[in-house]
């Protein structure tokens, strides 16, 4: 394989999901082929650009046809600079106007351009002159057989050369026959090179010839895509790979080539004909993100950067949806408003407590993108109207083990857990669970077994089933291995059991509240029979993006549904605690918002039936999942116990708010908590709160009288306060 100075770094892809998607069609050597230039059909970066598209075909309908032929020389999009076959005398310069930037390493033999014999070399560009640089371009290069032949060679496409430090790569990244070779996008910043968007493999056959083509347009961010066709045979190995990358660096005008690299002196990289592209087509129609302030009653919305591309000279249009049901879907019924320009301000009532939910779309000649909402669920932004919800201000308690300890940690889930979407291994979140639970304070060790399995739900893991079983057994043996360590069980699940269909055992619909409870309910008693001191944390599941559409049918309805399954894990989780206090703990919950909100960098962008969309964790996304998940373990399993007091960080005077109060680790009897406030005067409606083993948890009301800012406190005999700032203001 290639080797490069990685550097992993990830970035999220426009989200065209929601966009309308249109495709020039034009008839073509007596068949219908969209109208993109070369053979190739591909392009995700262009859908819902072509202004002057006939039809409108979303994406996941469009055919990915091959037409490599002669006349094939530009469309409507993009206008052909350069040509060449190299049917030229030998000579040991290339001419025809190319640019080498290593001085000519690149030769002309044999009617093709070739890598010189004379000695290895790596990533040596073959550029276009300076005056055909342009900000968006595509190039095309025909690939004899026999060269991607997996001897460690690699043939690349150079998009937005600025230096030979500072480009865009795309690799055609050979094992040899067979499966295992890859297509694989690339940002070269200082001569640093960091893989951008998914690997792509594909079968490659010795004896075929093949078409790498590869484009960027756009900036901030700047979309590359590519793919990889077999013209033997007209079958398209890679139409998928796509990245995106806002780095300034590269953001401007470049030039475009080829590039190579050459492992041994007598490498056989040839190409029989190179053609380079200007992008003429319209920017793609992007619009900004949401924000929204609440002051008061009055609910304020903007958009961090306005509608732009699309047609010239043509009127822009935004409108406003509004709902009190979360992930609904935008109509005439919940159209608030159309407007011309932001801020818009609304004044949506519904009295005390009231949440809303808001959805922005901005059209222009015929074309509609939604507006990337920035909120607490990803995807509609919500507006508390009379509270922010706060979390303890109190951060001077830190638990910790009071004595050395050794964990066994087993993880039960899906293909997060399993690590799809990572490099595997450590990279994973349960590898990075491991990882971030052994650097605790007084963790000596902990030993790990990784029992995700893609697809799974929690029916594949009911006691009966194989997915059981294997745990079990992998859980026998770290505690055979390692007998005085802590048994953990950490367990997401619910991302399949909220598919539609398509999940591995076929469920033709998601599973009820009810049936997702059971089942969550039946795996904890089953292993806390088999391990009865073990301790079982039931993670949060994360969001996912609402065009997730991959084998299985996600999309909004399953991610309304995953957003009710967390509320069924507090439940299962209240059941359970009442007959196996100590062993069973509430894991993680904050993973849903932090992905929502930053799925872009966080999780990897991945091509399916709507687009592209987000599910899975990358690298650095993992990193950050493990470390919920093994924070929230390791506070809750720790025998010290603290007060947590969550509610508004603004309320109203003269009306109610409420505020709830938690015991994080084990309380060993009834427990009497005081509450006091500092500040704003007010009423509270207890003065004192009794927790215990059964009810860790207790809510009380605070009605402020005036304005300004105060503080509440819950304390305990023996326990660590728990306090919340609040400001109260006026109606």
């Amino acid at each position: 394989m290639r080797k490069f100075a990685e550097k992993e770094s990830f970035y999220g892809l426009i989200n065209f999901a929601q966009s309308r998607i249109s495709m020039m069609r034009r008839r073509c050597c007596g068949a219908f082929f969209t109208a993109f230039i070369g053979c190739l059909s591909f392009f995700p970066i262009l859908a819902g650009v072509s202004a002057q598209a006939a039809s409108k075909t979303p994406l996941s309908q469009a055919s990915f046809s091959q037409c490599g032929n002669d006349s094939e020389q530009s469309s409507s999009l993009y206008k052909l600079i350069a040509d060449d076959r190299f049917e030229r005398s030998d000579s040991t310069s290339v001419d025809n106007s190319w640019f080498d930037a290593n001085g000519d390493v690149w030769q002309v033999k044999a009617n093709s351009l070739f890598a010189a014999d004379a000695a290895s070399f790596a990533n040596d560009s073959l550029l276009r002159p300076v005056s055909e640089m342009s900000p968006g371009q595509k190039v095309i290069l025909d690939i004899p057989p026999g060269v991607l032949a997996g001897n460690g060679d690699a043939v690349d496409i150079v998009l937005r050369y600025h230096s030979q430090g500072n480009m865009y790569l795309v690799t055609a990244d050979p094992t040899g026959a067979g499966a295992g070779s890859c297509i694989q996008i690339y940002k070269i910043i200082e001569g640093v090179s960091t893989p951008i968007g998914p690997r792509r493999n594909y079968s490659y056959s010795p004896t075929s010839t093949y078409e790498l083509a590869a484009g960027a347009i756009g900036s901030d961010p700047t979309i590359i895509s590519a793919t990889l066709t077999d013209t033997s045979t007209g079958a398209v190995c890679v139409n998928d790979a796509t990245a995106s990358d806002s780095d300034s660096a590269l953001q401007s005008a470049g030039q475009s080539g080829i590039d190579a690299h050459k492992t041994v002196a007598t490498s056989n990289i040839t190409i029989s004909r190179v053609r380079t592209f200007e992008y003429i087509g319209e920017d793609p129609l992007s619009i900004g993100r949401v924000s929204a302030s609440v002051l008061g009653k009055k609910v304020t919305l903007s958009l961090s950067k306005p509608l732009s591309g699309g047609k010239s000279g043509v009127p822009i249009s935004y409108s406003i949806y509004r709902s009190n049901v979360p992930y609904f879907t935008p109509g005439l019924g919940n159209l608030l408003k159309t407007v011309r320009s932001f801020p818009y301000t609304d004044t949506p009532g519904g009295g005390t407590n009231a949440t809303w939910f808001y959805k922005i779309t901005g059209e222009k000649g015929g074309e509609v993108v939604n507006a990337e909402p920035v909120s607490l669920d990803g995807v509609s932004q919500t507006i508390p109207l009379d509270i922010s919800v706060g979390v303890s201000v109190d951060k001077k308690y830190s638990p910790s083990l009071s004595s050395p300890t050794e964990f066994n940690l087993v993880t039960i889930g899906d293909s997060i857990t399993e690590g799809a979407g990572t490099s595997g291994g450590d990279s994973s979140a349960s590898g990075q669970m491991r990882r971030a639970l052994a650097s605790k304070a007084n963790v000596t060790a902990v030993y790990f077994s990784n029992q995700g399995h893609s697809g799974h739900t929690t029916t594949d893991w009911l006691p009966s089933g194989w997915d059981y079983s294997h745990a079990k057994a992998a859980a026998q043996s770290l505690v055979s291995a390692h007998p005085s360590a802590v048994l953990v069980f950490s367990i997401m699940l619910g991302t399949n059991d909220s598919a539609g269909a398509g999940t591995r055992n076929n469920h033709p619909r998601s599973l009820t509240d009810s049936e997702y409870i059971n089942n969550i309910t039946m795996l904890v008693n089953q292993l806390l029979v088999d391990f009865p001191s073990a301790k079982v944390v039931l993670q949060n599941p994360i969001w996912y993006s609402p065009n997730t559409h991959n084998g299985a049918t996600y999309e909004e309805s399953g991610l309304g549904v995953l957003w009710e399954y967390r509320k069924c894990l507090t439940d299962a989780f209240s059941s359970l605690v009442s007959s196996h206090y100590g062993n069973v703990y509430l894991g993680d919950v904050y993973g849903w918002n932090y992905f929502s909100a930053n799925y872009a960098t966080k999780l990897l962008a991945e091509r399916g039936a709507n687009g592209v969309f987000y599910l899975h964790p990358n690298n650095d996304g993992a990193v950050q999942l493990g470390a919920f998940w093994a924070n929230a373990a390791y506070s809750a399993i720790v025998s010290s116990t603290y007060l947590n007091l969550s509610g508004p960080s603004t309320v109203h005077t003269g009306e109610a708010a409420t505020f709830i109060v938690s015991a994080n680790g084990v309380i060993p009897s009834i427990i009497s908590v005081s509450l006091s406030k500092n500040g704003v005067s007010g009423k509270l409606s207890e003065s004192k709160l009794l927790l215990s083993p059964g009810h860790p948890t207790a809510s009380f009301r605070f009605i402020p009288q005036g304005r300004g800012s105060g503080e509440i406190v819950v304390s305990a005999s023996g326990l660590e306060q728990g306090r919340l700032s609040f400001v109260s203001q006026g109606n």
